[in-house]
């Protein structure tokens, strides 16, 4: 995903926060990504992205809050979809944080690095369920 250096959300060292919608469509999302970080070079400033899990792919994108085997049976907030954004941007807050050039933490070799979010699955604090 590129941002463009011009354009008005990017500030020169900033965080731009991007969540998207349930009908809105982004390539990968349904596979691969629940959500992605990334940096823009030309502007020097990072940004996160994170799709809303409602209806495409919550089973993946809203655990635990979607029909888990344990934990919470329901969503927090009772939204499935938001209570997934929410997990996802704390996962990519925490990836964007200590590896924000994709030179920063990261567990292994540079070229396939797990990021602090990845190693330490759903543990946003002591005793969570995982998330």
């Amino acid at each position: 995903m590129d941002v463009p250096s011009e354009h008005p959300l990017v500030s020169k060292g900033g965080l731009t926060i991007v969540l998207t919608s349930k009908d809105v469509a982004v390539e990968g999302f349904r596979w691969s990504n629940c959500g992605l970080h990334g940096v823009n070079p030309a502007g020097k400033s990072v940004f996160i992205w994170v799709g809303s899990s409602e209806t495409q792919r919550p089973d993946q994108c809203a655990w635990p809050f979607h029909q888990p085997i344990y934990g919470p049976q329901s969503p927090p907030n009772v939204d499935v979809g938001m209570d997934g954004m929410v997990v996802n941007i704390a996962s990519l807050l925490a990836r964007t944080v200590t590896n924000p050039y994709g030179d920063g933490y990261f567990i292994g070799s540079a070229g396939a690095g797990v990021e602090v979010a990845s190693a330490c699955i759903g543990e946003y604090g002591k005793g969570p369920y995982p998330g």
